[in-house]
């Protein structure tokens, strides 16, 4: 596999030598390079991409280069940025819960989990609403205060599995204490 994505590469360059400024060539080009361990380059690759277009995908793909570099504070301003520029960004969410989660700050983790889960529920994507919930069930052994945050988004994962009536619209509301 990584002979693909080298040879990938290869042909990204070819591309980007008659049109440098293609943000999506770049972003492609950063997702290979993280699946060859390549992380200080496709963190380059993806700060290039971000100076031609502010996407919330590239700052995903940016904070999980920083990751990989073990730039935890960089990761998270680069998670945090691209749920600002989508707010219902599940991944970005449940992969900052994770690096909050290993540097022991299971309280900020929690309200990320939580918010992962209820952010792919809004994308009818239940494998990660589900890893969510499963993150926040972990963290519920540590601070019991986060059960309740367990049991909530167990509930809305049920709901939504269950419901037979499909004529409804979700929608994510921002409150004052989000």
């Amino acid at each position: 596999a990584q002979g693909y994505y080298g040879k990938a590469i290869e042909k990204i360059n070819i591309l980007l030598k008659t049109n440098p400024k293609d943000h999506k060539i770049l972003f492609l080009k950063g997702r290979s390079q993280l699946m060859l361990n390549q992380f200080e380059s496709a963190s380059s690759t993806f700060l290039d991409a971000l100076a031609i277009e502010s996407k919330s995908d590239y700052f995903n793909g940016l904070g999980f280069a920083y990751s990989k570099l073990q730039q935890i504070d960089m990761s998270l301003a680069a998670y945090n940025k691209s749920i600002s520029l989508d707010n219902k960004n599940s991944y970005a969410y449940f992969y900052s819960g994770l690096l909050l989660e290993n540097s022991g700050n299971f309280k900020k983790a929690s309200e990320y989990f939580y918010s992962s889960g209820t952010s792919a529920i809004l994308n009818n994507d239940f494998t990660r609403a589900n890893n969510a919930k499963d993150a926040l069930k972990r963290l519920s052994k540590n601070d019991f205060s986060v059960k309740e945050k367990t049991d909530k988004l167990y509930k809305l994962i049920k709901d939504f599995t269950e419901d037979k009536d499909k004529d409804f619209k979700l929608l994510k509301v921002k409150t004052s204490g989000d």
